[in-house]
């Protein structure tokens, strides 16, 4: 390889060493605020067949975690009546971020079928 090249990669190497990386950009919250609530129902759509199958909801709270303040959002899904009664659902998702909207924890409990599974994430960040 030519040393000008050599050289060149090397300066690049050694420049670009020191610079902190941060692999999220801060993210200004403009989608949702404290308290929000989201409802809304869910269907069963096979050809003619239109039916209520169940119900969900989102809701949205300012906590404290771990000593800052952070979003906890919660989601819930839930079948009800001839769906519930073939497959049922019955889902809860709990995630905290912190207000540049980063993740701090996710859960998911479901209950789907016959079937339980339990899910956790948890992230934590150099600054």
């Amino acid at each position: 390889m030519n040393k000008t090249i050599q050289l060149f990669l090397l300066f690049i190497l050694v420049v670009s060493l020191p610079q902190g990386a941060i692999a999220q950009c801060k993210i200004i919250n403009n989608s949702f605020k404290d308290g929000e609530n989201i409802s809304y129902d869910l269907y069963f759509n096979y050809g003619i067949v239109n039916a209520k199958a169940g119900t969900g909801s989102l809701k949205t709270n300012l906590v404290n975690y771990k000593g800052n303040s952070a979003f906890n959002v919660r989601m819930l899904l839930n079948t009800s009546g001839l769906a519930g009664s073939v497959y049922t659902v019955n889902d809860t998702l709990v995630s905290y971020i912190d207000m540049n909207l980063r993740p701090l924890l996710f859960t998911k409990n479901a209950f789907e079928g016959k079937d339980y599974s339990r899910e956790v994430q948890s992230f934590s960040y150099v600054e």
